[in-house]
């Protein structure tokens, strides 16, 4: 008797003992399953506390003659004026091309320091609507946003040596808005250059003429 009521108090504690751990398993699990709930709620809402920002990207590259046109033709003509042509009679076709290369390259160079310039980029964002419909009564706000915009406009040298062309890339946080947006910016750029480039070729044009005169 005293040996089956000890297996029987055995059976008891141990089913008690069981008992007890299933329920603390129990509550247990149901703090996993709230933690596990609670972390994915806060995960889940990250995703919308973190802002997305998209990049728009484009490739700059030399222009052509073609694409220089009126400008080639007044720089070359200024040239010939100034007794800095080529002899095309020679038909020194690298001097041709070297001619070609200057120009061309003075160009680009211009349009570059243009994609680059803090006070072209800042003009363009002042001028858009984007920047003008975020403007609040806080000024400190409304600075921050612009240099951000700027900072966000960013132009990057191209490497010949692994074949990566120079790019002028923005980055903001609607796709549509960040390709349009990028497209202006370069239009703007292109005709800041251009402006530029023509200031300085009636510079050279105006010495010459009183250099002519004198």
């Amino acid at each position: 008797m005293e040996k089956s009521q000890i297996v029987i108090e055995q059976q008891q504690i141990e089913s008690l003992d069981l008992l007890d751990f299933f329920k603390v398993l129990g509550r247990g699990l149901w703090l996993i399953l709230l933690c596990t709930a609670l972390f994915g709620g806060i995960a889940f809402g990250a995703t919308y506390l973190i802002k997305q920002e998209w990049k728009a990207e484009a490739y700059i590259d030399q222009p052509t003659t073609v694409e220089i046109g009126n400008y080639y033709a007044l720089f070359s003509t200024y040239k010939l004026v100034s007794g800095n042509a080529i002899d095309t009679s020679v038909q020194d076709k690298k001097a041709l091309l070297d001619n070609d290369a200057q120009i061309i390259e003075g160009a680009y160079q211009e349009m570059k320091r243009q994609l680059t310039s803090y006070d072209t980029r800042r003009q363009f964002w002042l001028n858009t609507d984007y920047y003008k419909q975020q403007l609040t009564d806080d000024s400190k706000k409304d600075t921050d946003l612009l240099e951000k915009l700027i900072a966000n406009t960013r132009f990057a040298e191209g490497n010949q040596a692994k074949k990566l062309p120079a790019r002028i890339t923005l980055q903001l946080d609607n796709p549509k808005q960040a390709t349009e947006l990028l497209t202006a910016f370069m239009e703007v750029a292109n005709v800041a250059a251009r402006e530029a480039l023509y200031r300085d070729l009636v510079v050279k044009w105006q010495t010459l003429f009183n250099q002519t005169n004198s």
